[in-house]
């Protein structure tokens, strides 16, 4: 429960930066993808 309150977190602070600070955090989406992708399985 503990890492999906984290992945929530993060996402929320994605989502509050928007769509200028994407290209910023490419690399980080592609991490959270990488956790997300994990936890799906």
């Amino acid at each position: 429960m503990e890492k999906n309150l984290g992945l929530g977190v993060a996402w929320r602070r994605l989502e509050r930066q928007g769509r200028s600070g994407y290209r910023r955090n490419i690399e980080f989406n592609g991490e959270i993808r990488d956790i997300t992708a994990k936890f799906s399985l």
